[in-house]
C-alpha cells in the first residue's frame, strides 16, 4: 500500500515519496526497506537513520532526512491503527458449519460465523459479525454480542452474557462455579452457584483465564477491561471499567475494583476488599484492606510505594547493622578484659 494512501486513512500529513510502497509493519530493530515503523525518542531516531527502512511514523518536530514520514503526535498509536490496513484479519465466511452443534431455539445472526466442532446449547444468542472458533462451548441460554471473537476451546457457561466487541482467547472458562463451601460436621458442603458472568463491551480476556459465576448475582468485568493470560476472578467480583489485569493475577470473592485499576503480574486482592479508582498494585503484591486512594502499592500487605521502598531498604540494611553491632560487642568485650 502506498504511503499517501496510508496517511489518508490515518487522516495525517506526510512528507516525502507518497508513491512509496509499504508491505508490512515492523519494529525499528527489525525494519528494512519496504516496511513501515515508528520512532519515539532520540535512540530510535538514530536507529531509523542508520537502517534501510524508508517509511516512518514520527512526531512533527523529528528530523529524518532521506525518509518518507507520516507525521503524528502519537506515532505508536498511529502505527497500531495502520496495522489493521496493512495486516488485515482474514474475513470469516458467515454461516454455521454443518459440523458444528447448534441446539434448539438458538438465535445466530446470519452474519456470524460458527466454525466446525463449536457447540451452542439450547437458547444461545450470537450477535452480528461474531466468530465462534472450533471447540468452543456456549452453555444453555448464554449470549454473545456483536463483533466478538471466541477462540478455540473457550467455555462460556450457561446464562453468561457477553457484550459487543469482546475477545476471549483459547482455553478460558467463563462461568465455572465459584470456590464456595460451608463447613458442617467436618465436611465441605458445596454452595450452589446460581448467578452468572457479565462481560461488558470491548473487553479482551487472555488465554487460560477462569472467571467464576456469582453465587446468586453476577460476576462483572467492566467495559474496556483487559485481562492477560492465566487470570483468576472469583465469584461475585466486580471489575470496574478499563482495568488492566496482568498474568497470574488473582481476585478473591466479592471484591470490587474501581475504574482504571492496574494489577501487575502475580498480584492479588483478598476477599470482600474494595479497591479504589486509579489504584496500581505492583507485582506479587496483595491488597489486604479497603479504602486505599489512587496511587501505586507494593508488598504483602500492600502499602504505598514510598513506604514499601523505605521498608525494603531498611530490611536489606539489617545485615550491615548486625555486623556493626557484633564489632561493637567484640570491642566492648576486649575493653572489659
Amino acid at each position: 500500500m502506498k504511503i499517501a494512501d496510508l496517511a489518508e486513512k490515518a487522516g495525517l500529513p506526510f512528507e516525502g515519496d507518497g508513491n512509496l510502497e509499504v508491505r508490512r509493519i515492523r519494529g525499528i530493530d527489525t525494519a528494512e526497506a519496504g516496511d513501515l515503523t515508528f520512532v519515539q525518542g532520540e535512540k530510535f531516531v538514530a536507529m531509523a537513520l542508520a537502517s534501510s527502512v524508508l517509511a516512518v511514523v514520527a512526531e512533527p518536530d523529528v528530523e529524518l532526512p532521506g525518509k518518507t514520514v507520516i507525521r503524528s503526535d502519537f506515532p505508536h498509536l498511529t502505527l497500531v491503527r495502520l496495522t489493521h490496513w496493512l495486516h488485515p484479519r482474514d474475513a470469516p465466511i458467515p454461516g454455521i458449519d454443518p459440523r458444528a452443534v447448534v441446539e434448539a431455539d438458538c438465535q445466530v445472526h446470519p452474519s456470524a460465523t460458527i466454525h466446525p466442532m463449536a457447540v451452542l446449547a439450547a437458547g444461545v444468542k450470537v450477535g452480528p459479525g461474531t466468530e465462534i472458533f472450533p471447540g468452543a462451548y456456549l452453555g444453555r441460554g448464554a449470549s454473545v454480542g456483536g463483533d466478538c471473537v471466541i477462540h478455540a476451546n473457550v467455555t462460556i457457561g450457561h446464562g453468561c452474557r457477553l457484550g459487543d466487541r469482546v475477545i476471549v482467547h483459547a482455553g478460558s472458562v467463563l462461568g465455572s462455579d465459584g470456590f464456595g463451601y460451608l463447613q458442617h460436621e467436618g465436611r465441605h458442603v458445596k454452595i450452589p452457584h446460581l448467578g452468572d458472568v457479565v462481560v461488558e463491551d470491548d473487553v479482551e480476556i487472555g488465554g487460560g483465564c477462569s472467571i467464576d459465576r456469582g453465587t446468586y448475582g453476577s460476576t462483572v468485568i467492566g467495559q474496556g477491561s483487559k485481562l492477560d493470560n492465566l487470570v483468576h476472578i472469583a465469584h461475585n467480583v466486580e471489575v470496574g471499567a478499563h482495568a488492566m489485569l496482568m498474568g497470574q493475577v488473582g481476585i478473591a470473592g466479592s471484591s470490587k475494583l474501581g475504574r482504571h485499576v492496574i494489577m501487575a503480574g502475580q498480584s492479588g486482592v483478598l476477599n470482600q476488599i474494595t479497591v479504589g479508582d486509579g489504584v496500581v498494585i505492583g507485582p506479587k503484591s496483595v491488597m489486604t484492606r479497603s479504602g486505599r486512594e489512587a496511587g501505586v502499592y507494593y508488598g504483602f500487605p500492600a502499602r504505598p510505594q514510598r513506604e514499601w521502598q523505605r521498608a525494603i531498604a531498611h530490611f536489606y540494611s539489617l545485615d550491615k547493622l548486625v555486623k556493626r553491632i557484633n564489632r561493637l560487642l567484640k570491642t566492648t568485650n576486649k575493653d572489659e578484659e
